[in-house]
């Protein structure tokens, strides 16, 4: 594929090159066709050489139009490698790095970040090298003619050079400031646009629109103050270019009567000097291009710079997971600070165990590093006796199933989004996974069973059907380890019961942590741990805890529910 790529730039500046020089003959073809033609009468001469000009103009256009496709198909290619190589890298990094990063952001630079950049290599084929040949075979060619005022084209190169450079320092930063609100705007359209629902119930509309209108307004007022600076660029240029006409016209007017020079010469410097100044423009249009460009590209180099905080393992996890320890773990939030203290559990094969507590005690924390989404700040986290962080994230994941409460949902049929992202699963184990979590009542009121299309986010499906299936989902991997993390809270009492019962009798080989806010849960549990401000309070059965631990007895007590 590289290969190809190189082959297609390498075309393409050889069509440019014979564009250039076909362009570059027409004034001397037209040249010849006055002074030897017009002025002296020879009408072969005129044939002759508009012949030539009538060739040189198919070669010109053919040559143009290869190059500029050649060009396209290249930059094309390369935002496509370049997009491709972005999403990978996404995929190698953390829940925290992505939120880091922030998904509106991530998508403006998939998206708007890698266009610009695509432009530019473009520009790079179609305006540079073409403008670069011009300016160049031009001022040669001018010097031939008239060294002095091949000086005078030096001497306003260098000058448009100058302020190019200039513009560039100048609008740079103001680009990348232009990025980071739209960064900012995405980011908060995202926001609103997941939570319409509740804006409507809430009549929140007129409050939203304030806050959407003093964004909108923000990125408004910065990109009129940058376009101001745009704007004054390609006058400045025009008028650097009028000049240096100006300058030419002046110094051909005064050069003594007795050089001889002929009218076609001065047709011919005339149509280099044209060819070199709109080159310049023509290059002006480029700068413009890399001071949009080079923000852009840094965006993405911190992408694709980006490494992992969590580290990928060596060691295949061939083998079901016996036991699953925590050893004095540890973890904390740049943001929030500590979230878990000291946490110690062993769990093992077949084990049942549920963690409650209120919000924001740290249970989905905790979900989180036993499926090692997180890793731990201190302490360990083992499977088997072997540290977590040693095995293949691949092999983990297919081991591990985390299901969390907001669950999603695809578009696709029922079984679809059971059979997602795993092969190999035959449609009796989907079956089978689909009646252990609940969904037969579901599954006979949809027209085509569970081949039943289900529109993208689950929006014909009720809270706890979108759970029902997403636990379906979990099982039909069958994991050695299924994390709940109070998913779970849309069901009823009655169902969740249900639930949690065919699902140990369905698959008695299976460790289940559930986290939730249900006392209700407990009761199934071999064992219950209660939790508050990020530390284990208490452990035992249900019963124990009633009688041991007053936190756990008071939270039951209030019958807590809600969210972690």
């Amino acid at each position: 594929m590289f290969f190809r790529q190189r082959v297609r730039i390498a075309l393409a500046a050889v069509f440019t090159i014979v564009q250039c020089a076909a362009q570059l003959c027409l004034p001397i073809f037209m040249a010849q066709i006055v002074d030897r033609g017009v002025m002296q009468g020879d009408l072969s001469s005129i044939m002759h050489n508009g012949i030539r000009m009538l060739i040189a103009c198919f070669v010109l256009s053919g040559s143009g139009y290869a190059a500029r496709i050649l060009s396209a198909v290249s930059s094309e290619r390369f935002a496509f490698d370049l997009r491709g190589a972005l999403y990978d890298r996404i995929h190698t990094l953390s829940v925290d790095d992505v939120s880091a990063f922030g998904s509106g952001s991530l998508i403006t630079r998939l998206t708007s970040d890698v266009r610009v950049c695509a432009s530019l290599m473009g520009a790079l084929l179609q305006i540079t090298f073409s403008p670069l040949l011009l300016m160049l075979g031009g001022t040669v060619l001018v010097w031939r003619l008239n060294p002095r005022m091949g000086l005078i084209f030096l001497g306003f190169i260098v000058v448009q050079i100058v302020l190019m450079l200039l513009f560039i320092r100048r609008t740079s930063p103001m680009f990348r400031r232009v990025f980071e609100l739209t960064d900012r705007l995405n980011a908060y359209l995202q926001q609103v646009l997941s939570r319409l629902r509740l804006v409507k119930i809430l009549t929140r509309e007129q409050s939203e629109d304030d806050a959407f209108g003093e964004k909108n307004t923000e990125f408004l007022l910065f990109g009129i103050s940058v376009q101001k600076i745009v704007s004054v660029f390609q006058p400045t240029v025009m008028m650097i270019v009028d000049g240096a006409a100006a300058v030419i016209l002046l110094f051909a007017a005064r050069s003594p009567a007795g050089q001889g020079i002929r009218v076609g010469e001065i047709m011919e410097t005339i149509s280099y000097a044209q060819q070199v100044l709109l080159s310049i423009v023509i290059t002006g249009r480029l700068f413009q291009l890399i001071a949009q460009a080079l923000p852009c590209a840094a965006r993405l180099c911190e992408v694709l710079d980006a490494e992992s905080s969590m580290r990928d393992g060596e060691l295949p996890l061939q083998t079901g997971i016996g036991q699953l320890d925590m050893n004095h773990v540890c973890f904390r939030r740049p943001d929030s600070g500590d979230v878990l203290f000291d946490i110690s559990i062993s769990v093992r094969r077949g084990d049942f165990l549920v963690f409650l507590g209120p919000t924001g005690c740290g249970k989905s924390t905790l979900a989180s590093l036993c499926a090692r989404l997180r890793d731990a700040d201190s302490g360990s986290v083992l499977l088997d006796g072997t540290p977590i962080a040693s095995y293949r994230l691949e092999d983990v994941r297919r081991h591990i199933a985390l299901v969390e409460k907001d669950t999603d949902i695809l578009a696709g049929s029922f079984r679809d989004n059971i059979l997602f992202g795993r092969s190999g699963i035959e449609p009796a184990e989907a079956d089978d996974a689909a009646l252990a979590a609940q969904c037969a009542p579901l599954l006979r009121t949809l027209p085509d069973g569970a081949d039943t299309p289900i529109v993208s986010m689950g929006r014909t499906l009720s809270g706890g059907e979108r759970q029902r299936l997403a636990i379906a989902r979990a099982l039909a991997g069958r994991p050695d380890i299924l994390i709940l993390d109070d998913c779970t809270s849309s069901l009823d009492y009655l169902t969740e019961e249900r639930l949690l019962r065919e699902v140990r009798s369905a698959y008695p080989q299976m460790t289940i942590l559930l986290f939730g806010q249900r006392a209700f849960s407990a009761a199934q549990a071999g064992c219950v741990y209660y939790m508050e401000r990020g530390r284990i309070v208490g452990s035992g059965s249900d019963a124990e805890l009633r009688n041991s631990c007053p936190a756990y007895r008071a939270f039951c007590a209030a019958g807590e529910g809600g969210a972690d």
